[in-house]
């Protein structure tokens, strides 16, 4: 995929970005569960929440809110398996600026 060349604007750390993530595949990917499924020990995995063209979705949607690239050959399961790598992705190419870390509290989840 290609990306205007938006330079990186999140200050979010990398737990809000997974935040902001979720609740995208949440609210407009049309999976049918609550964005707590991407956290914890057994985080739903991307490939069996979305289907392929959600996923090209998803793809256009970090690079345009996180002001990253994602290559073509950049969508493969290693960095698409869970939000936690979608984040690491972002974080890689530069699209967190914050590195302070905040607890996910429940009610910032939901």
């Amino acid at each position: 995929m290609e990306n205007s060349g938006a330079q990186p604007t999140s200050s979010d750390t990398p737990e809000e970005a997974g935040l902001r993530i979720a609740h995208f595949i949440v609210d407009n990917l049309e999976y049918g569960g609550p964005v707590t499924d991407f956290f914890g020990s057994e985080p739903v995995r991307l490939t069996e929440a979305i289907d392929s063209a959600a996923l090209l979705e998803l793809a256009t949607f970090v690079e345009d809110e996180f002001g990253v690239q994602i290559r073509d050959e950049d969508i493969v399961p290693q960095n698409f398996a869970t939000v936690a790598d979608l984040v690491a992705l972002v974080r890689d190419r530069g699209g967190l600026t914050a590195s302070r870390r905040l607890p996910i509290e429940s009610e910032r989840i939901s």
